[in-house]
């Protein structure tokens, strides 16, 4: 049931046929309504999500759903995340902010949990335990490996991309191809996925030339390589050493 407008009976109606489906689809926060009785709203939903309903919040306005949220949970544990937690806490309706895995400067300012964040079981696992509201994924791993979607599925709404978006950071295989595809201005490029054939190119290709290490890689997956024998170097390093 989509709740939307500023039709409060809807929600009461919602209330009562909530234990026969599944999934209650809420666009949230409703539009026209005060913040008052959009926390009455953002209630009686939890109620059914407490009750086994996956109620799945569609976020229309961020800074109202977070006005809402008591508990929210940021995965990551770097830099980014600490400037997260702490514009998170400049909203004093927010209860309590967790950090998986956060660290030791973040532990000024949230709760960390030892949870790693690409272990997305464990947090989906604490996410339904611990009564989340809202998470916020930063980091690439979880996005890619699908720590939205998976919270998502159970209700929780999140800021950050699902894992068919995140692919674009994930592999740069895949958006150079889309790139290409769409007539998006981009570099040159060649795809190789075994040495042999990337060795040949090596031979003939321009010099200096990017080698690129498909997936995930933290920033390091990435050689400007001045001569062919640099080129080789990083072939081998990437393809056989796996380094």
């Amino acid at each position: 049931r989509r709740l939307s407008g500023g039709n409060v009976q809807k929600v009461l109606v919602g209330r009562e046929i909530a234990s026969s489906p599944t999934v209650l689809m809420a666009a949230y926060p409703v539009r026209g309504l005060d913040i008052n009785s959009s926390y009455t709203i953002y209630n009686l939903l939890n109620e059914q999500k407490k009750k086994g309903v996956a109620v799945i919040f569609v976020g229309e306005d961020l800074d109202v759903l977070l006005e809402l949220c008591d508990r929210i949970m940021v995965i990551g544990g770097g830099g980014r995340e600490h400037a997260v937690i702490k514009a998170l806490k400049k909203n004093k309706r927010i209860g309590t902010i967790f950090a998986l895995p956060g660290n030791g400067g973040i532990a000024a300012d949230a709760t960390c949990v030892d949870i790693g964040a690409k272990d997305i079981d464990a947090i989906v696992e604490y996410a339904k335990n611990n009564a989340i509201d809202f998470a916020v994924v930063a980091p690439d791993d979880p996005l890619v490996l699908g720590c939205v979607d998976a919270l998502e599925n159970i209700g929780i709404p999140c800021f950050g991309p699902h894992a068919n978006a995140a692919i674009i950071e994930g592999s740069k295989v895949f958006s150079k191809n889309l790139m290409k595809k769409y007539n998006i201005p981009t570099a040159a490029y060649e795809v190789f996925t075994d040495i042999e054939s990337a060795l040949a190119y090596a031979e003939t290709c321009p010099i200096p030339i990017v080698v690129k290490a498909d997936g995930l890689a933290l920033g390091k997956g990435v050689l400007i390589c001045e001569t062919r024998d640099d080129v080789k170097d990083a072939l081998h390093s990437m393809m056989e050493d796996k380094i």
